[in-house]
């Protein structure tokens, strides 16, 4: 019987303690071996801090800005606050990148912060997998 992972859209991978204090691209996901990767959502939970003058870019590239650039994170207040990012629904302009982009095996899916606050946040990253 074939994986969840490969069969619907689910969480592929969680991160615990993700620094938006940190201008350096974090690993969220790896795509394995003999599969290509199409994202769909990555939640951002349990912030440690009010967040909300901080952004990130997301993607699988080295500024991590090919599936989504510059998301604000205007909503992400107080201790515990969680945040839903995908390509869908977004005010004009925040949209930079195609929401059907596939990684292929090995590529690093991350986020990169832009503007910075002492915070952690706890990331779940949605998707499926395709044998490529």
């Amino acid at each position: 019987m074939a994986s969840l992972r490969t069969n619907a859209i689910t969480r592929v991978a969680t991160v615990a303690g993700v620094s938006l204090n940190t201008t350096t691209k974090q690993t969220l996901f790896e795509v394995p071996p003999g599969y290509t990767f199409i994202p769909t959502d990555v939640i951002l939970r349990n912030a440690s801090a009010a967040a909300s003058t901080a952004d990130a870019d997301f993607g699988g590239n080295a500024a991590a800005d090919d599936w989504l650039g510059t998301v604000q994170f205007d909503n992400l207040a107080g201790v515990g606050d969680a945040i839903t990012v995908h390509p869908r629904g977004l005010k004009s302009g925040d949209l930079t990148a195609n929401p059907t982009t596939e990684y292929a095996a090995g590529t690093e899916f991350g986020i990169k912060v832009g503007t910075t606050v002492a915070a952690t946040v706890d990331v779940d990253v949605f998707g499926y997998l395709v044998s490529a």
